[in-house]
C-alpha cells in the first residue's frame, strides 16, 4: 500500500469522527440552558478529539452569578 493510500483511508476514517467532535459541541453550545430556561452564557474553551473509544470532549463553564444546572449533550 502507497503511503498515499494509507493517508487516504485514515483521512477517510476520521473525517466522520471529526464531524461528529465538532457537532457534539455545537449542540453543547445550543443547549445550555438555566432552570427558568433562558441562555446562558456559551462554556469557552471547548474541545474535542476522536479517541479510540468514542469521543473526548470539553469545555470552561462560563462565569455566571448563577447556579449553572447542567449541560445536555445531544448528539
Amino acid at each position: 500500500m502507497s503511503s498515499n493510500t494509507l493517508l487516504t483511508a485514515f483521512t477517510s476514517r476520521r473525517v466522520p469522527l471529526i464531524l461528529l467532535v465538532l457537532a457534539s459541541i455545537a449542540a453543547l453550545i445550543l443547549v445550555a440552558e438555566r432552570a427558568q430556561g433562558s441562555s446562558l452564557p456559551a462554556p469557552t474553551n471547548l474541545s474535542g478529539e476522536a479517541v479510540t473509544t468514542g469521543l473526548k470532549i470539553s469545555w470552561d463553564a462560563p462565569d455566571s452569578t448563577e447556579t449553572i444546572t447542567g449541560y445536555e449533550i445531544q448528539r
